[in-house]
């Protein structure tokens, strides 16, 4: 059978590339699936996509995963009939049946994001979850690692004092010192900074 061309917009179209379909005018060319991966079963795809971590048994996946903001990589994702899904969620239902309820998570016993051994993995709410990770010792709190703030007082890259100095100023106060003598002392800022450092609306960290 001879090739089909089809005119669309004034533009000649090949319909047996089926990759490729000719857009709206002022817009680029964009790709569709191809055939080959609608075909491939999602579970060939799947075993290809990871590799076992000989010390850990993970099954560490290596294809696209999504962002986290927590650092050490994301969630590993597997496009499953047209949408994009995790990687460790979808084997799990692949084995066990659909969990049904989007609130139940898929944990991991292993905490290892990319990971999707489906031995590794565990079914919870998000309360369980966070109890799973509070008694495995890797809570925020406990690790250290609270939401990042910005750094206060003398680390800070527009502090013009020092921290002995903030001390200094309020010892003075509290030996009896006018403030406007203070100032006068200090000569660093307006007279309303050293009422607010005195008071500890300023610098009340320390």
């Amino acid at each position: 059978m001879s090739k089909a061309l089809l005119s669309q917009q004034g533009k000649i179209v090949d319909s047996c590339a089926p990759a490729m379909f000719v857009a709206s005018r002022g817009s680029a060319l964009m790709r569709v699936h191809d055939m080959q991966r609608n075909i491939t079963p999602a579970i060939e795809r799947f075993n290809k996509k990871y590799i076992v971590n000989q010390n850990t048994g993970c099954w560490e996946w290596t294809d696209y995963a999504k962002f986290h903001k927590g650092g050490n990589g994301g969630y590993g994702r597997l496009s499953v009939n047209g949408t994009m899904q995790p990687a460790h969620r979808w084997i799990w239902e692949h084995i066990n049946g659909p969990i049904g309820n989007p609130k139940i998570l898929v944990c991991h016993h292993c905490d290892n994001r990319k990971c999707v051994n489906p031995y590794h993995l565990f079914i919870g709410t998000h309360k369980d979850n966070r109890d799973d990770m509070v008694a495995k010792g890797r809570s925020p709190k406990q690790i250290g690692t609270l939401k990042w703030s910005p750094p206060r007082g003398e680390r800070s890259g527009r502090a013009i004092f020092t921290n002995d100095e903030i001390l200094e100023i309020r010892k003075l106060a509290s030996e009896g010192m006018r403030l406007v003598d203070i100032h006068k002392i200090v000569q660093k800022c307006h007279l309303v900074t050293i009422q607010k450092i005195v008071s500890r609306k300023r610098w009340g960290h320390i």
